[in-house]
């Protein structure tokens, strides 16, 4: 995976492969984003998906657990 694919962002560094790997699969089965609209997100979209992604899979865990 090149750093190539991304635009500029606001991180510090670009994640490590393994950490790029686990978040598009995240969102490939969360939200069911098919491979291109992932490989089109800028590392900052990235985020901001990840951060929603979790969001509501901490909500789905709580209202298992009530």
């Amino acid at each position: 995976m090149s750093s190539r694919r991304f635009r500029l962002c606001s991180c510090p560094s670009l994640p490590d492969e393994k950490v790029l790997w686990d978040a598009f699969g995240l969102l490939a089965k969360w939200f069911h984003f098919p491979p291109q609209a992932i490989y089109d997100l800028d590392l900052d979209e990235l985020e901001l998906w990840l951060k929603q992604a979790s969001g509501q899979i901490e909500a789905q865990n709580k209202a298992y657990e009530a």
